[in-house]
């Protein structure tokens, strides 16, 4: 368990979420556009994109949020595995996006909704219907008390 004064104080030190939105000219409240900021300045400060550059910018206009040569660890990009879950879990009959627009959601929502589809497939799934098979078979058997 924590200490109950957890998360009640500070170091007195700006954490870089406080310096990035101090150094903006407006008010930052949105806790996902502060998020997508933070991605941002951490992509050009190690070197992996420079948001900074407008020209850039123009030329991957989902830079935020895509696979850049620098990120590949593997032989399949992130942006192959994305593909193959969105087909996979049927994304576009559940939300009625394109892939881009799917994903040009903040990366929360899009994981919520893979969670979602997830969740219904395996409603569908042969498994989980022999499942929900064989419980309705012992509340039978049982008189209903399972």
């Amino acid at each position: 368990m924590l200490n109950s004064t957890f998360g009640l104080s500070t170091i007195g030190k700006l954490g870089p979420a406080e310096k990035l939105a101090r150094d903006l000219p407006d008010p930052v409240t949105d806790g996902t556009l502060l998020r997508l900021l933070l991605m941002q300045e951490y992509d050009t400060h190690y070197g992996i994109f420079n948001h900074d550059d407008p020209h850039l910018e123009k030329t991957r206009p989902l830079a935020a949020v895509a696979m850049h040569e620098r990120e590949k660890v593997g032989p399949h990009s992130s942006i192959l595995r994305a593909q193959i879950k969105y087909v996979r879990y049927n994304i576009r009959e559940l939300t009625g996006m394109s892939f881009d627009q799917f994903h040009a959601q903040p990366r929360d929502v899009v994981t919520d909704w893979y969670l979602i589809a997830i969740d219904e497939k395996l409603k569908g799934s042969p498994s989980n219907n022999a499942a929900e098979k064989a419980v309705k078979e012992m509340e039978r058997n049982l008189g209903g008390k399972v």
